[in-house]
């Protein structure tokens, strides 16, 4: 984890330790089921916006701090080779953690998925005739339940991925 690093970097004092590290993930992971249209109404005192657990469990600036200076590589080590190098370590240890914990089947898929994404990125595909037109196309392999056990993204025509 390199976000202490970084925020070093920028004169910030993130003193990140794991357990904060770990809320976040959660607040991370509980924002993609309890959507709101802004970030922030997690932590407003309205009722209909408001999110109890999110809100007890650290403070809004907190969060935005974690969230601004997050890195998960050391960017003076980078593969320039790499269009994902930045995210690479902690797609490789997803991508250990899911093997894992794999359940025990016989048959696989191995398929092409699409993550949706409209802003600028070299690596971002467009194909026709797909739900998700735009966005970063990843190989996956997968049971018959839906578990994904590796992935993969495409890089385009790079002999390396």
């Amino acid at each position: 984890m390199y976000s202490n690093l970084y925020a070093a970097s920028k004169n910030i004092n993130l003193g990140l330790t794991s357990s904060e590290f770990k809320c976040f993930l959660g607040i991370i992971f509980l924002s993609g089921y309890a959507s709101v249209p802004r970030r922030r109404m997690f932590w407003e005192q309205r009722t209909d916006a408001r999110n109890v657990l999110v809100s007890a469990a650290m403070r809004r600036n907190c969060f935005e701090t974690i969230f601004s200076n997050l890195h998960v590589a050391d960017n003076a080590n980078l593969d320039p080779m790499d269009e994902f190098s930045k995210l690479r370590p902690l797609m490789s240890k997803l991508n250990e953690r899911c093997m894992k914990f794999v359940p025990n089947e016989t048959y696989f898929s191995f398929d092409e998925s699409m993550v949706p994404y409209f802003g600028h990125h070299g690596c971002k595909q467009y194909i026709r005739g797909k739900p998700i037109r735009f966005g970063y196309k990843f190989w996956c392999d997968a049971t018959h339940l839906g578990y994904i056990c590796w992935f993969q993204p495409y890089q385009g025509k790079n002999p390396n991925t």
